[in-house]
Parts: C-alpha cells; structure tokens; sequence
C-alpha cells in the first residue's frame, strides 16, 4: 500500500491529476501485487480499483 500512496501523492497533490490509471502489466503488479492482466485506476476522491479479465 505504500507504493500506491505514494503513487497517489505524486499524481493528485503534485500534479494535480483528478485519476490515474495503471495499464503495463509490470506496473500492475508492482502497486498492486497482481500478477496477470489488469489495470489499476487510482481515483482522488474514491476507491482504489482493480480491473482484472474474466476466465473463460
């Protein structure tokens, strides 16, 4: 969680970033510590959320 804050921080108070969203798969699992496909998006006034695919 401490690298998603610090994630956060960066994009909302820095930047001033109202989203962001994570895509590449390395990036995924290095905030999120999900190891397939997904995004992560990071809201400022909301949950995190993660967006993993359906298995077929």
């Amino acid at each position: 969680m401490k690298r998603i804050e610090a994630l956060k921080k960066k994009a909302f108070e820095e930047r001033g970033f109202d989203g962001f969203l994570v895509t590449n798969e390395a990036n995924t699992l290095y905030f999120a510590g999900f190891p397939g496909a997904a995004c992560l998006l990071l809201s400022k006034n909301g949950e995190n959320m993660l967006y993993v695919h359906g298995v077929n």
